[in-house]
């Protein structure tokens, strides 16, 4: 029997035995982590222990489990959180979690994203259309060199410009010179072209280094912050998120994540990306893209953009942004699938383009704001 208010975990199990059998075994390991004929307390196997509340049959062998579980378990952690609906069953063979929902006073405990979609729009000014994002590459370059990218890049109209997510303290680049030199740059580009362009350091390191780091950003006035929360723990990017000091708006990179969305185990990607990171705080999600050289399929995408920005208690939406493989020829059909409030996120096909950074970011602009191609069209335009 279903729960109310209780928090709900849908998982997809693979299994030739009794699916009853499993989905118990999930109930009371997620929970008590003991076998049900050594519980004799009602409390506990009422209050606690999580209560299967439906199955349904998927397929061959394959079945959707429902198990709710009380909030009362957990306090406002998301560590927790995490714990509870994939702690020891990520251990354990075929069982994927495909779904999950809160109930609205167990939200409470959840500030989410500081800024979010209305908030990043209004840090950058832009309204009425999906943003545009380019990462700094490659990695080997000088402090000075990214500095110099970033000033062009921004002169073409770029909206965002991130790290990559392996710029760290390298020997060529230390954090310091480039987060000094990129954040001179833009400012210089900023007086010259009148419109702004928001950059976001990455930051992923030891947490005492991260600390560093995160006071160097705050005294030079860096816009926003870009990290990995797999990597880092979601707690921490969490807390980041939640400090009313820090005026950073946070990007969320995917590193890592990859290792829940293979096989018949794992997180579904929409759960973890759309709404495990939107609970955590990001203004906005990098996830990748279905045209690109990653496995996600135009479903998975559009359901990571769904629980970006689909009401959920108080939070504020965040920011779908698709990745990993966009280029200028695949971006009309990829438009045409997102929402206005998408960043485009464009990487290494940006520098192919030429060596005028300022005319690359037009070109996207103006492709970006082109008429989207309907299928037919794109066949054609494609050769497909």
């Amino acid at each position: 029997m279903a729960q109310l208010n209780w928090i709900r975990a849908s998982y997809l199990i693979t299994t030739e035995e009794n699916p009853q059998k499993l989905a118990t075994e999930i109930a009371f390991e997620q929970t008590v982590e003991m076998p049900g004929h050594l519980i004799s307390d009602p409390y506990i196997l009422e209050k606690i222990v999580g209560q299967i509340s439906d199955i349904q049959a998927e397929g061959e062998n394959r079945y959707r489990v429902t198990v709710d579980y009380s909030p009362d378990i957990l306090n406002g952690s998301l560590n927790q959180l995490m714990n509870l609906i994939f702690g020891n069953i990520s251990l354990k063979k075929g069982i994927r979690l495909i779904d999950l929902t809160l109930p609205p006073d167990y939200l409470q405990k959840f500030t989410g994203p500081a800024y979010g979609v209305q908030g990043l729009r209004s840090r950058v000014g832009v309204w009425g259309r999906p943003l545009t994002c380019t990462a700094l590459k490659p990695l080997g370059c000088s402090a000075t060199d990214l500095a110099k990218i970033c000033f062009e890049l921004s002169l073409g109209g770029i909206d965002i410009i991130k790290d990559d997510h392996n710029l760290g303290n390298q020997p060529r680049c230390s954090y310091q010179d480039r987060v000094r030199l990129c954040r001179q740059a833009l400012l210089r580009a900023q007086e010259k072209s009148g419109r702004k362009t928001l950059y976001f350091t990455n930051i992923n390191d030891s947490p005492q280094v991260m600390q560093q780091q995160i006071d160097y950003a705050l005294e030079l006035g860096v816009d926003g912050l870009l990290m990995q929360p797999v990597i880092i723990g979601l707690d921490y990017f969490r807390s980041i998120a939640e400090n009313e000091s820090y005026p950073f708006l946070l990007m969320a990179h995917p590193s890592l994540s990859g290792a829940f969305f293979t096989g018949s185990e794992g997180i579904a990607p929409q759960v973890l990306l759309g709404t495990i990171f939107r609970l955590a705080g990001a203004d906005a999600v990098i996830f990748p893209d279905f045209s690109g050289r990653f496995s996600f399929d135009e479903l998975t995408c559009q359901q990571i953009s769904t629980n970006l920005l689909a009401p959920l208690g108080a939070l504020s939406p965040s920011f779908p942004t698709p990745a990993g493989g966009i280029t200028l020829s695949n971006l009309p059909r990829i438009r045409e699938k997102y929402p206005e409030d998408t960043i485009f996120l464009i990487g290494a096909s940006l520098y192919e383009l030429g060596q005028d950074l300022r005319e690359n970011v037009k070109r996207f602009l103006d492709q970006m704001l082109s008429d989207p191609l309907s299928a037919a069209a794109w066949a054609t335009h494609s050769g497909e």
